[in-house]
């Protein structure tokens, strides 16, 4: 598992001088974190932070209340895929799942997993240093699942249950918690809904099967130690600076990413460099 997910970060590895977080406080441009955009929607945020067990040191943000002041009464705890925040979660504006959640009066909480801009410093190592990545998300079942869901049963003590919604590597966490505590979630989850489950590599597309057929067995550039940084916001950058700015690549970008996410026209979200413009 881990070193699947090795080879994942080794491939965006970035600048190892400058952490992820500062990028998002430092931007140029005016940041539109979670926490802003929900605000600017007429929403009550708020910022939460838990520790795991191994020392991560995460953060979650909550829609409380919704634009009538209403606060929600039934937790439901939505988290990402991977390389995301849960920034995911807002991004289309009105029919963002998140805004639409707590129109029905759900208690909205977002996750950010470990190591992405929001979840990236722990108790004792830093970002650059390769024992802060030596994780998968078999950790993220195992440490980060648990302690969120833990956390707000007990801040909201509204339900003995939660709801949860995963998207891709956010369903393979609740697989791994599920897999791994299987009485805990019966007990603590009313119902789990995956959207794009990563659990099962039968039908990964050939290029995912070729980089992992050259990169699965080089130990030497799998080695943690090599990997100390994951500039997301490089990545971010590419998105909307090179392909949202630009109508002659935006052709180019559109089948990159299908490429690696799968051939979908009809529901390619067009507007989706304008929408991550908070790492701009």
């Amino acid at each position: 598992m881990k070193t699947v997910f090795l080879l994942i970060m080794v491939l965006v590895a970035g600048d190892h001088s400058n952490v992820m977080g500062d990028h998002v406080k430092h931007s140029k441009k005016t940041p539109h974190t979670t926490t802003q955009i929900i605000q600017q929607k007429g929403y009550r945020a708020e910022t939460h932070t838990v520790i795991t067990e191994d020392g991560y040191i995460l953060t979650l943000d909550r829609i409380s209340a919704n634009k009538e002041g209403i606060s929600g009464k039934q937790p439901v705890f939505l988290l990402h895929g991977v390389f995301d925040t849960s920034y995911v979660w807002i991004n289309n504006i009105d029919t963002s799942l998140a805004f639409l959640l707590s129109d029905e009066n759900f208690d909205v909480w977002m996750g950010n997993s470990r190591g992405n801009p929001y979840s990236n410093t722990h108790l004792k190592y830093s970002p650059l240093s390769p024992q802060y990545w030596n994780f998968s998300f078999h950790e993220m079942g195992v440490y980060d699942l648990p302690a969120c869901i833990d956390y707000i049963l007990n801040v909201t003590n509204a339900s003995d249950t939660i709801y949860y919604v995963g998207h891709s590597q956010g369903g393979s966490v609740f697989y791994v918690y599920a897999s791994t505590f299987p009485e805990m979630a019966v007990k603590k989850f009313k119902i789990a809904v995956t959207l794009a489950p990563a659990v099962f590599l039968g039908h990964a597309n050939e290029l995912t099967r070729l980089s992992s057929t050259l990169l699965t067995g080089n130990k030497w550039l799998l080695n943690p130690s090599r990997v100390t940084h994951i500039n997301l916001s490089n990545m971010y950058q590419f998105v909307t600076r090179d392909c949202d700015d630009s109508p002659l690549a935006t052709p180019f970008c559109k089948t990159l990413i299908e490429v690696n996410a799968g051939f979908d026209g009809m529901s390619f979200n067009h507007c989706l460099g304008t929408h991550l413009s908070m790492f701009r």
